[in-house]
């Protein structure tokens, strides 16, 4: 579950499409950008080549998955949970 708090720092809303990606080589956890906003930044290149969500894609040795967030809380399957070195449970901080 992602934290009120965090989702309405970054407007993103309850109901809606971001992308995680990787941060430094070794690290576990991700950083949660709203679709809408990486269009309009650096990530905006890669961003657009994601044509799937749900699948990892690999762009200059960084990692990065299109999500839907519904009620707060995004979904995880294994390989997500493998490449972004996290596992069930784990508490993430925010930023």
């Amino acid at each position: 579950m992602v934290p009120s708090k965090a989702l309405e720092h970054y407007n993103i809303l309850s109901q809606d499409t971001i992308v995680l990606t990787t941060g430094r080589k070794g690290e576990s956890g991700f950083g949660l950008i709203k679709k809408e906003t990486a269009l309009t930044n650096v990530f905006s290149k890669h961003v657009k080549k994601i044509k799937e969500k749900g699948k990892v894609c690999n762009f200059n040795d960084r990692d990065y998955v299109m999500l839907e967030i519904k009620d707060g809380k995004i979904k995880l399957n294994q390989k997500i949970l493998k490449t972004f070195l996290v596992d069930i449970g784990l508490r993430l901080r925010t930023l």
